[in-house]
């Protein structure tokens, strides 16, 4: 976090200050032309996402809100001692406010989104955050067991199953091969490139953690009934495939 908002405040969209109460305590604020650079971004991502209002009916577009929104209010059976999920839906609808003139479900939506993977991100590290790791470095030793014996891919084929860049999944997989969890060899094919395998010690890392992995996301997932829990996910995957299909056709990908 330091180390991104000393780049946000060198750009000058974000401005430092000691709180008056507490010289110990720092506040961070948008400058101006930070709430422009927002207003700009979030302006192009809606631009650039308009054409999910087409991939649901309103029906299944006023379902997908309606859960979100339940997941969004309720706690999951967290403590709020710490984590004020009060203020999610503010957040959500100050985006709204903020851009009354794009359809507001899609405001919603695409406002929804991050905050239910951040709320999950973070319970996810209190799991594997013993062992050293990160929720995306687990996703990534997740996905070479499901791949099968040897457990063995190209960091390209590993792009895709965590939200990182190829710098992001590098330095992971640096960072798991010192652990011992992974190990690295180049292609037999083709000597210029090399696969992660799954170690032993790999193996069994992820075999006594996934229970309690899978066993959280279910924990998550209780303010929804068994029947929402399918209709969200069978919504979510349209949107998915929608986007995956229009990746596909753009030149380049």
């Amino acid at each position: 976090m330091t180390a991104r908002l000393d780049l946000a405040e060198e750009a000058g969209v974000v401005f430092r200050s000691r709180a008056q109460r507490d010289r110990r305590a720092v506040t961070v604020s948008l400058s101006e032309q930070g709430v422009r650079v927002v207003r700009a971004a979030v302006g192009a991502l809606l631009a650039q996402r308009r054409n999910l209002n087409f991939v649901l009916s309103p029906d299944k577009r006023e379902a997908i809100h309606r859960l979100l929104t339940k997941l969004i209010h309720s706690t999951g059976g967290l403590s709020t001692a710490n984590l004020a999920w009060d203020s999610d839906d503010s957040f959500v609808s100050s985006w709204v406010q903020a851009f009354p003139d794009d359809d507001p479900w899609l405001v919603h939506f695409l406002g929804a989104i991050p905050l239910l993977s951040s709320r999950v991100e973070r319970e996810s590290a209190k799991v594997v955050g013993a062992l050293g790791l990160t929720p995306n470095g687990f996703g990534l030793l997740c996905a070479l067991r499901r791949s099968g014996a040897p457990f063995r891919m190209s960091p390209s084929e590993l792009y895709d199953v965590v939200i990182l860049s190829p710098a992001g999944v590098a330095g992971q997989l640096y960072k798991m091969e010192r652990a011992g969890l992974i190990e690295r060899s180049n292609d037999p094919e083709d000597r210029r490139l090399n696969r992660a395998s799954l170690s032993t010690r790999g193996q069994n890392v992820v075999n006594n953690i996934i229970g309690d992995f899978v066993r959280l996301h279910d924990w998550l997932l209780n303010p929804l009934s068994e029947n929402e829990s399918e209709a969200l996910t069978a919504l979510l995957h349209q949107i998915l495939s929608s986007l995956e299909n229009g990746r596909d056709e753009t030149p380049g990908h």
